[in-house]
């Protein structure tokens, strides 16, 4: 019988890393990418779709994105309240001035799977 025990081996395997990304002039697109490979834990080799074997991930400077072309006055979001008449939308330069965060939030929700993963968001 060996001494050795798969317990360090294990938790390394599945331990959670916190990642920082930097989004300082990077696309919403590109970092929701990035971004969502290590929420789902589509990175590791213990993978599995119903398991939640995803890292953490931080994403710093969601204030200085950048989008190519003329994105900023085209790309619209677009939401509705549940009320007649409650169509909402709203350009991304205007999302960007209420909120910094919200364009990659929803980049990222996008990219996940909607069943598993973002009710838990």
């Amino acid at each position: 019988m060996s001494s050795f025990s798969k317990a360090p081996q294990q938790w390394a395997t599945f331990a959670r890393v916190w990642y920082l990304l930097d989004g300082k002039m990077q696309p919403p697109g590109k970092l929701a990418a990035m971004a969502s490979v290590k929420l789902q834990g589509l990175h590791k080799p213990v993978y599995h779709q119903l398991s939640d074997c995803g890292d953490h991930v931080v994403i710093m400077n969601t204030r200085h994105i950048a989008f190519s072309g003329n994105k900023w006055e085209q790309k619209v979001y677009s939401s509705h309240t549940g009320y007649p008449g409650g169509f909402r939308q709203v350009t991304a330069a205007q999302l960007h001035q209420k909120d910094p965060v919200a364009i990659v939030k929803l980049a990222i929700y996008g990219m996940l799977p909607k069943k598993t993963f973002t009710e838990e968001l």
